[in-house]
Order: structure tokens, then C-alpha cells, then sequence
């Protein structure tokens, strides 16, 4: 597998610490691989006096310069810049550990390969001309408005943002019960921001193996600054964010610190590049990714209002035989605190209530009001649990103010 000739590497390394040039090979080959804080680990074991290559003191300079180590860098003098230090460059590695890199250098490309093809990323990078607006994005009036003026705005106004020292980008999380749609509004942001939209699936990033995942990140944060501007937007967030504890593994840690390491901009500006993420358990984050720079801007992303649920339910509706008079507002006002999902899923079961009145009288039978309101009764509301939940967090861990918007939410519907 990928990690196989550089866990080889290291288990070299570990028989044989003072071997200062396999030392260094690992640390090109970390480097080259996006896994600076390795690099780093292994670079405080050396000291100045160890190395008299002007290029090899150069690149560890730079292995400090890049963790923002600026005093340490000093010591090994001013780092080369990147086009300068050869980070490929092992030709100074015993014959054993050349071996060992050639093969692992294949596999390596290989999971590049795996992601960009033809240019563009193996995960969903949504073509401008299928970008949608907030227009299609029904109800929800309060969390456009919020967007707009705390994200739209200013990642729009790049020069206002430079005149006053501050950085475009950053990171946003929405968090809100499961399946009242986070993943359209982050659609519709990028749409209303002119940006390209990049959708990264947390499953297509996780690996077992050690040093894949943090490839797959560094590959996707540079093909975003490549093609500016953008918005990642990672789902399910919480897959790779949850709290770190004591029990949390070494490669887990290592590729949460260097997706962090990414969000920062610590080898690269992230200007012209938004982070959005979506969570339906904000609380589970670690506080690592919460701080200022961050996912500092949380939006609480409510079930569906009136509005929302009025166009869902037409939209699932559009295109199955249905009768004329069907009464949207009724339907509405009975699911207040429905998700988008269990709207779907009401015109779904009308839709089998309608197939089996077809079935048994041999005509076809469309949908009718009295089979919208049967099957509203039969769905229940799915985010009474997650409201549950949410209400004990922003009732009794609400310090920071995090959760005032769902306090709000439950005042106004009722839910307690």
C-alpha cells in the first residue's frame, strides 16, 4: 500500500536514530508529502552544528520557517525559498533507503492520480453554469440575510478587505438538524459569491493507511487555490473534527492537524478560497477548529419555514399526476418543524397511497389532498430528537453564546 516504504523508512530510522542522511530523507519525503508537523518532530532532534550542507541547513531552516518556528529558523539561517530546496532530492540516501523510496514514489503518484483527473477533482466541482442563487432556495429569509452580510459581502469585496488588513477566506460551519438543507444554502452561497463550488466527502478523504489522507488534502486545498475563486465545502465535518482526546489515535491527530495546518495557510495563502463545512453535531467539535481563523462563524441552520416547506412539498410534487386543487398552505401549516427530508418523504408515501388506489381500480388515480393529509399523519417529524439534544447544549453549555440561535428557534416553534 502507499505508506508501506516510508513506514519502512522510519522503522529504519528508529534502528538507527544518528543516521543523520535517513534522518533528512524522511524529512524530504514528509515534506514533499504535505506532512509538515513529521517533518518538524524530526527536524528538533538535529542540531546546527550537525549539518554543513548549505542546501540541507537551508531546508530545515525551511521545515521551521513553515511551522511559523521563526526563531529556530534563525538559527539555521534564512530558509531558501521553495524553488529552491530540493525536496525530491534523496540522491545523498544510502542504497538501502533509495530502494526503499523508488517504489514508494510510484505509489505516491499514483494516489495523486487518483485525485485530479483531467484537471478537475475526483470530488463534486460544480460547473458555473449549473450554480444555483438563493432565489431557489425557498423561506429561510433570516439565514440568507446572515450570509449575505457576514460572508457574501465581504469575500465579494477583496480590496475593502485588504485596506483593512483583513483576509478573505476562512472557514464557516453550519450546523442544523440532518436533511434541511445545508448542502443547497452552501450551493447557493458559492452561486451568489461567483465562485466555483467543490463538494469533499469526509469518507473520500479518510485512509487507514498513514499519509494518504493528508495527500488527498493536500491536493484538494491546491487545486482550490488553483482555480480561485473558490468555496470547499466539507460535509459531515464532525467525521474528521470531533474532540480529540487522550484515546485519540497518532494518524488521527496527524491529519487533523494538517487539514488545520491547510485551513490556516501555513505553506500557502488561502486568499480567494472559503472553507464551509456543515455539522448536525456542532457540540462533538474539537475546539481546535472552532477558534478564531477558523470555523469561527457558525450559522444554525433551522427546520425548513413555511415558506421552505411550501416550495419543497411543490417541488416533490411537480411531475406525479396530482389533482388541481391540492392545498400547499394546509399541508404546510401541518408540518411545521418537518425537515426537507420527511417533506419528501410525505409526498413519497401519498405517492403509494395513489399507485395502490391505481392497482386496485385498474384507472390511474392521482394524487389527492386526502392522501397528502394520510401520509402527513403517518411521517413524523425526524429533528425532534436532534431539537431535544440542542436544547440541553444551548440551555445548559451556551457560555460562548454559541447556541443563541437555537434558543431563539425553540422560543418562536415552541419546542421545549
Amino acid at each position: 500500500m502507499p505508506d508501506t516504504a516510508f513506514k519502512n523508512l522510519l522503522a529504519r530510522l528508529e534502528a538507527s536514530p544518528e543516521n543523520l542522511t535517513l534522518r533528512l530523507a524522511v524529512m524530504r519525503r514528509a515534506m514533499a508529502l504535505g506532512l509538515d508537523s513529521r517533518a518538524l518532530e524530526l527536524a528538533f532532534d538535529i542540531q546546527p552544528n550537525d549539518i554543513g550542507s548549505a542546501d540541507d541547513r537551508n531546508f530545515v531552516a525551511q521545515v521551521f520557517a513553515t511551522a511559523g518556528l521563526d526563531e529556530e529558523a534563525e538559527l539555521w539561517g534564512h530558509p531558501a525559498t521553495e524553488d529552491q530546496i530540493p525536496v525530491e532530492a534523496e540522491a545523498d540516501a544510502t542504497p538501502d533507503t533509495t530502494s526503499e523510496i523508488a517504489p514508494f514514489e510510484e505509489e505516491a503518484a499514483n494516489v495523486v492520480s487518483l485525485q485530479v483527473v483531467g484537471g478537475q477533482s475526483t470530488t463534486d466541482a460544480e460547473d458555473t453554469d449549473d450554480q444555483i442563487s438563493f432565489a431557489d432556495v425557498g423561506g429561510l429569509e433570516n439565514v440568507k440575510r446572515d450570509i449575505e452580510r457576514r460572508i457574501i459581502a465581504p469575500f465579494k469585496q477583496s480590496g475593502l478587505l485588504s485596506r483593512f488588513r483583513k483576509k478573505s477566506g476562512g472557514g464557516v460551519l453550519m450546523y442544523g438538524p440532518p436533511g434541511c438543507g445545508k448542502t443547497m444554502i452552501a450551493r447557493a452561497t458559492a452561486g451568489e459569491c461567483g465562485a466555483r463550488f467543490q463538494s469533499v466527502a469526509i469518507s473520500d478523504i479518510l485512509d487507514p493507511y498513514w499519509g494518504v489522507a493528508e495527500q488527498r488534502l493536500t491536493s484538494i486545498f491546491k487545486q482550490a487555490r488553483n482555480n480561485t475563486p473558490t468555496i470547499l465545502f466539507f460535509d459531515e465535518i464532525d467525521a474528521l473534527g470531533s474532540k480529540r482526546s487522550g484515546h485519540t489515535s497518532t494518524h488521527v491527530s496527524q491529519m487533523v492537524s494538517h487539514f488545520l495546518a491547510q485551513m490556516d495557510g501555513v505553506n500557502q495563502r488561502n486568499d480567494g478560497v472559503l472553507v464551509l463545512a456543515a455539522t448536525n453535531i456542532p457540540w462533538s467539535m474539537d475546539s481546535a477548529f472552532l477558534r478564531p481563523g477558523r470555523f469561527d462563524r457558525m450559522f444554525f441552520v433551522p427546520p425548513p419555514d413555511a415558506p421552505a416547506r411550501e416550495a419543497i412539498l411543490r417541488m416533490e410534487l411537480a411531475g406525479r399526476p396530482a389533482e388541481t386543487n391540492v392545498r400547499f398552505e394546509k399541508i404546510t401549516a401541518a408540518t411545521s418543524g418537518y425537515s426537507g427530508a420527511d417533506l419528501a418523504q410525505i409526498i413519497d408515501a401519498a405517492t403509494d397511497l395513489a399507485i395502490d388506489a391505481t392497482l386496485a381500480s385498474n384507472r390511474e388515480v392521482p394524487i389527492n389532498m386526502q392522501m397528502l393529509e394520510t401520509a402527513a399523519k403517518q411521517v413524523r417529524p425526524s429533528t425532534i430528537d436532534w431539537l431535544t439534544t440542542a436544547r440541553n447544549h444551548a440551555t445548559y453549555s451556551n457560555e460562548s453564546g454559541r447556541y443563541d440561535d437555537v434558543l431563539e428557534f425553540l422560543k418562536v416553534n415552541g419546542r421545549r
